[in-house]
């Protein structure tokens, strides 16, 4: 007859893994002096982060300090230099502008002193008695003018006015034949560089082969005409005259 079988609650493995199984570690207890010696260190790193901070924020104040220290001048040095280049700009357009001015009024001067500065030989049939209101005329504007009769010798004027208007022709009207004989012979008695305006009535074809004959010339048939002719021819024997110099 088979014995009886106890059965344990505990079977023989399990207790081998028990006694196989390391035992949990001790608690390790830490001594009063490590636990100041920490708690010293953390203060400190604690004490020096803080300096740290601080000297970093200083440092950052005194860097934007400066920044803005010399933004703010350089800011002030551009305003300035730009404000005395649009001066500069500003004085030499005015300066260009009054010299242009000064210039031009210049040449207006010129050119009316020009007629004080020209002879001007006015020649008549009859340079005696009481002269024409063209004569008059001229003479308000030219003061170096003067009167000469049509038969002299030399004309030394810069500009010469031959009136034929105030002409009294041999027959009824003045010809072509007579005016042309009139124009040679002043023209022979002139000098190369003076300018003839000649002031006659009508038209004619000796007045249009005036530039086969002498240099400069003009020529009308009209008194408020006449005075512009003269100053032109003026102009035109000043020029001559100061190139020659």
């Amino acid at each position: 007859m088979l014995g009886s079988i106890v059965w344990s609650p505990c079977p023989a493995w399990i207790g081998w893994l028990a006694q196989a199984s390391p035992p949990p570690p001790a608690a390790q207890s830490v001594d009063a002096a490590t636990v100041e010696l920490l708690k010293g260190q953390f203060q400190s790193l604690t004490t020096s982060f803080n300096i740290y901070v601080g000297l970093l924020s200083a440092v950052t104040v005194l860097f934007v300090g400066v920044a803005a220290w010399l933004f703010k001048r350089t800011l002030s040095e551009a305003k300035q230099e730009v404000d005395q280049l649009v001066k500069a700009e500003v004085r030499r357009t005015i300066a260009e502008s009054i010299k242009n001015r000064v210039e031009y009024l210049e040449q207006i001067l010129e050119r009316e002193q020009v007629p004080s500065f020209v002879t001007v030989d006015y020649v008549l049939q009859m340079a005696a008695g009481t002269l024409p209101k063209e004569y008059r005329l001229l003479n308000a504007r030219f003061p170096r003018i003067k009167p000469r009769k049509l038969d002299s010798r030399k004309f030394t004027g810069d500009v010469v006015v031959l009136d034929l208007v105030n002409y009294v022709p041999t027959g009824s009207e003045l010809t072509e034949a007579e005016l042309e004989q009139i124009l040679q012979e002043t023209i022979d008695k002139m000098s190369p560089e003076s300018v003839l305006s000649v002031y006659v009535r009508g038209h004619y074809k000796a007045i249009a082969a005036l530039s086969q004959k002498v240099n400069y010339y003009t020529a009308t048939n009209i008194p408020t005409q006449l005075l512009g002719n003269v100053i032109n021819s003026a102009y035109v024997a000043y020029t001559l005259r100061d190139a020659e110099e």
